[in-house]
């Protein structure tokens, strides 16, 4: 008896362990917002990826104590197709959608990832979709929804608007593939390796998009602000990845359960964009959706005591 309580509190002990993690990886990525806005009023979106890419290898060699390469033989298609994604797409259209937005707004958006995730979860590794997540994804996409119907898009500024905000659309969709191509293909003892050579590829690559598309302007690079958000950019980079790669690839973990946490990305990145950022304002149509995102995240993560007889949905 005293075994399997010792056995259930160490299950426990666990579970919060990852949903920390995931917690802390989110409200990392929330500041992504800030520190972006504030690199882009001074570079062009895609050097700033490319440059912020570059530092974040740098800080993960470092760390990495192993080759990261020996892994590579087995694994090499599924880490070209996570820095394809999780790097290449995700970082460059990223940065490209957000210089169209207000950073507010802009973490509204990759707010609602949780739904393409859960989705291809659910689709792609077989796992259960409770009513009450469902309930929580479904009232994070009608925020989305209702943000990008508030920006006016038959105006010109809405329209651009408005492509930023499906340039994010594609973030997360792109994100959503490539959690679930680290959850069926990569162990934990892989996940800093991975993370070194993905983002590794992804710098190159971004960088010589960046140098065949953009001239960006050297001075930029004497304003203190701008060089510091950009190295912020790189540690959110290199911790709050490893993190979230680190949970997600964990054998008991699903992502239906821990992707309800990126719900926090729009509330948090929102706040510090609305505290810190010149014209960045709230309005009530953003206020409305930030509880209906935090109520998202109340049904999707929250356990209740009913929970133990709640109904799912199960794929095929």
């Amino acid at each position: 008896m005293p075994i399997l309580k010792s056995s259930g509190s160490s299950l426990k002990r666990e579970k919060y362990r990852e949903m920390s993690f995931s917690a802390i990886a989110n409200l990392m990525w929330s500041s992504a917002f800030l520190f972006g806005k504030t690199a882009l009023t001074a570079l062009p979106p895609l050097c700033v990826a490319g440059i912020r890419l570059v530092i974040a290898t740098a800080f993960l060699f470092a760390i990495v104590r192993k080759n990261p390469f020996t892994f590579l033989a087995r694994k090499g298609r599924w880490v070209l197709l996570v820095a394809f994604l999780q790097t290449y797409i995700s970082f460059s259209i990223f940065n490209l959608g957000l210089a169209l937005l207000p950073g507010s707004l802009g973490s509204m958006i990759i707010g609602v990832s949780p739904a393409f995730t859960s989705i291809l979860a659910f689709f792609v590794l077989g796992e259960t979709l409770s009513v009450k997540k469902l309930a929580g994804l479904g009232i994070g996409i009608t925020s989305v929804v209702i943000l990008a119907i508030s920006r006016s898009p038959w105006t010109k500024t809405g329209a651009s608007e408005v492509l930023g905000i499906l340039l994010l659309v594609c973030t997360n969709l792109a994100g959503a593939f490539g959690n679930t191509i680290v959850k069926k293909h990569f162990t934990v003892k892989e996940i800093m390796p991975l993370n070194l050579v993905q983002t590794g590829l992804g710098a190159c690559a971004v960088c010589l998009t960046s140098l065949i598309l953009e001239r960006p302007d050297p001075t930029a690079f004497g304003n203190l602000k701008v060089t510091g958000s950009i190295i912020c950019l790189a540690v959110i980079t290199a911790g709050a990845s490893s993190l979230w790669n680190y949970t997600i690839s964990k054998e008991k973990v699903r992502l239906t359960d821990i992707a309800a946490w990126k719900f926090l990305i729009p509330s948090m990145g929102a706040v510090l964009s609305w505290l810190f950022l010149p014209n960045d304002a709230p309005n009530p149509v953003m206020l409305v959706c930030l509880f209906m995102i935090a109520f998202a995240i109340f049904l999707s993560v929250i356990e209740l005591p009913s929970d133990t007889r709640k109904r799912t949905f199960h794929s095929g």
